[in-house]
C-alpha cells in the first residue's frame, strides 16, 4: 500500500486530484510496488515489481517520461521501458537504472 499526503498542486500525490492532503491517503490502483521516488519540484515515480514505472505530478519539462508536457494527477504508465531496477528523481528530471542486457 502506498499512502501520500502534503502539497498536491501538480497532482504529485497520485490521488486523481490537485487537492492538498494533511493526512495519509491511500493511492488506489497500485499493487506490487517496489520503490517510490519523488522529485523536488512536484513529480512522483513508482517502480513496480515487474520493472515497469508509473508517474504522476508536474510534467512541464517532460520529467515524467510520457512524451508530452501535461501534468498527471494519477499514476500513468511510462511506456517504452522494461527491466527498470531503480528510479532516481531530481528537481526537474528523472533517471532510470536498467538491467544490464
Amino acid at each position: 500500500t502506498v499512502k501520500s499526503f502534503g502539497s498536491n498542486s501538480d497532482g504529485q500525490l497520485c490521488l486523481g486530484d490537485n487537492i492538498d492532503k494533511n493526512t495519509p491517503t491511500t493511492v488506489t490502483g497500485l499493487s506490487g510496488v517496489k520503490q517510490v521516488e519523488s522529485g523536488f519540484e512536484g513529480h512522483t515515480l513508482i517502480l513496480m515489481d515487474d520493472g515497469t514505472v508509473k508517474a504522476c505530478g508536474r510534467n512541464d519539462l517532460g520529467q515524467l517520461g510520457l512524451g508530452d508536457d501535461v501534468n498527471r494527477d494519477e499514476p500513468t504508465v511510462v511506456t517504452g521501458l522494461s527491466g527498470v531496477r531503480e528510479v532516481i528523481a531530481g528537481s526537474l528530471h528523472t533517471l532510470f537504472l536498467l538491467e544490464y542486457p
